[in-house]
């Protein structure tokens, strides 16, 4: 029963709100430890946002899922090991610790509400869309970005912004050329995708984030000119692995 309730509320994608502590490298704060509290609260706040948006799309998905040849047996509302009644108790209880940390960061507000709406409308409206469907999701990690800097009082610069979003973008697209390499068609969006698309768009992700990764280390953090190599030879062992 806790495997499942731990499956459906992916704990185990709780790790990529890890884009929250970015801000600490960028802004050169990584051994201020006194802005730590506020980001692993920021952490737990948006990935009980995460699991709250992973239920409900759960529930509204439950009569597909159930005829998916591995959605039935892989999630817990597909397969029968939880409850429509009892998920909804859990987006009760997720709820509520919602309200009460962003009362107790209540400057992250507009961050957790932005975050959960750009979820919904890419879940439930713009997730078939090839392209789109990639926008999307990349700006849910600037906005995890941004709460980040919120939570060190720090400024986001759009120098950051622009660097996250592209890598981000870059490894989302390679995920989705893998997917699709491998005749994959777990999502509705990939039948309108081409080789070509893929390779346009991993290609200009990578080249817009290592030129920005380069300027954003010569102009605002020197202390990162050294990782540079490192930073090109992992973009290059990344892409070579996914394909």
């Amino acid at each position: 029963m806790i495997y499942s309730i731990l499956n459906l509320l992916r704990v185990k994608d709780w790790l990529k709100n890890i884009i929250l502590f970015f801000p600490l490298i960028f802004s050169n704060q990584l051994l201020n430890t006194q802005t730590y509290n506020n980001l692993i609260l920021a952490f737990i706040l948006f990935s009980i946002s995460a699991s709250f948006i992973y239920v409900i799309n759960d529930i509204s998905d439950i009569e597909s899922d159930k005829i998916h040849p591995k959605k039935k047996l892989k999630k817990p509302l597909a397969n029968n090991e939880i409850s429509i009644k009892f998920s909804y108790l859990l987006i009760l209880i997720l709820l509520i610790l919602i309200i009460f940390l962003t009362i107790y960061m209540e400057d992250l507000l507009a961050h957790v509400l932005a975050y959960i709406a750009i979820n919904f409308i890419y879940n439930f409206f713009l997730k078939k869309f090839a392209v789109i469907d990639l926008i999307i999701i990349s700006f849910g990690y600037v906005i995890r970005l941004d709460a980040g800097s919120t939570a060190i009082l720090v400024e986001s610069s759009p120098l950051m912004i622009i660097t996250v979003y592209s890598l981000v973008f870059f490894i989302l697209s390679l995920k989705r050329m893998g997917e699709f390499n491998l005749k994959k068609n777990i999502r509705e969006s990939l039948n309108f995708y081409t080789q070509n698309i893929f390779i346009f768009l991993v290609s200009i992700s990578s080249f817009s984030f290592l030129f920005f990764f380069t300027l954003f280390a010569f102009t605002k953090n020197n202390l990162l000119i050294p990782s540079l190599p490192a930073i090109y030879f992992l973009l290059y062992r990344y892409f070579k692995v996914a394909n």
